[in-house]
């Protein structure tokens, strides 16, 4: 039995573009803008090519559901004209269902420390193409798996997976971190089955990216995103409110993470506890994350 393990970072969306009009999936997806965070997924994969059949489990746990990594896993087998019995084991470290992107960062973990134990050879484009289209075909995503290969701030100018996709990065100071607060999850794939979802989105996405491209900060990133989040219209009142009071409290505002019903906000290493302590005011305490910015994207960890 041969084993192995990668990591990818978590990803926000502060705001986002559908692009779904090419018919291939590799070039479907988002432009969008978001920091890569250290909250990910580490996925160890066991394969024993003398069985068959895949089995997935999240934190322990044998997880049904989780439809995006065993696509990305046959869809792997089956190009290689190979049968095995693959068992993934995702270590999640944020919450789930909730923006984080963790179905992307589980799928390109898991496609990853595949070819590493199955001697594959794949290129960081070739996992990137099968993450992406798996991410697709599963409707869990549209533009996480870019920014994850890459790390950092990134900007997706153009949507799709490697070759098509294209990526850029707004410059950070090194002890950049997110305060997230969630209060749950969101329906990812229903609210990209809504066409007048999808089309404001792309109406707003577009505006939003246009602004950030005339000036590329971080202050910029957050003001443009907080814009969108309340166009877009996914907010309710509560969050909302929210939303303003801990716009005004932190260093550059806050914003919604996309798509969840959580709340981020980026601050320096020297501003994270009194953000923090603001986050408390409305979150629990088990319901605030604070995470560094990755830098460096998906990667073996063997």
């Amino acid at each position: 039995m041969n084993k192995a393990s990668a990591f990818a970072p978590g990803h926000i969306s502060g705001f986002f573009q559908v692009c779904d009009e090419p018919e291939d999936p590799a070039q479907i997806g988002s432009r969008n803008c978001g920091p890569c965070i250290t909250a990910g997924v580490l996925t160890e994969v066991e394969v024993d090519e003398n069985s068959s059949g895949i089995q997935v489990y999240i934190n322990g746990e044998e997880a049904e559901y989780a439809r995006t990594t065993k696509t990305a896993v046959k869809g792997t087998l089956k190009a290689m004209g190979q049968t095995a019995g693959v068992k993934v084991n995702h270590s999640v470290q944020a919450p789930i269902g909730a923006g984080y992107g963790l179905s992307g960062a589980g799928t390109v973990g898991a496609v990853l420390a595949l070819s590493n134990a199955m001697s594959l050879r794949f290129s960081l484009t070739d996992i990137s193409e099968i993450a992406h289209r798996a991410e697709i075909a599963c409707k869990t995503g549209l533009g996480d798996v870019g920014p994850q290969m890459f790390g950092g701030l990134v900007i997706s100018l153009e949507p799709g997976s490697s070759p098509y996709g294209e990526w850029a990065r707004i410059e950070t100071p090194n002890d950049l971190q997110a305060v997230c607060g969630t209060w749950g999850p969101v329906s990812t794939s229903e609210l990209l089955k809504d066409p007048k979802f999808r089309e404001k989105s792309k109406e707003l996405g577009k505006e939003a990216l246009d602004k950030l491209m005339r000036d590329r900060s971080m202050e910029t990133f957050m003001k443009t995103s907080q814009e969108f989040a309340r166009k877009l219209g996914v907010l309710d009142e509560e969050f909302e409110e929210v939303l303003n009071e801990l716009s005004k409290a932190t260093p550059i505002g806050a914003s919604a993470v996309m798509l969840g019903r959580a709340i981020f906000a980026l601050a320096r290493k020297s501003e994270v506890e009194e953000v923090q302590s603001k986050f408390s005011d409305y979150f629990e305490p088990e319901s605030i994350m604070v995470t560094s910015l990755d830098l460096q994207g998906a990667r073996s960890t063997d």
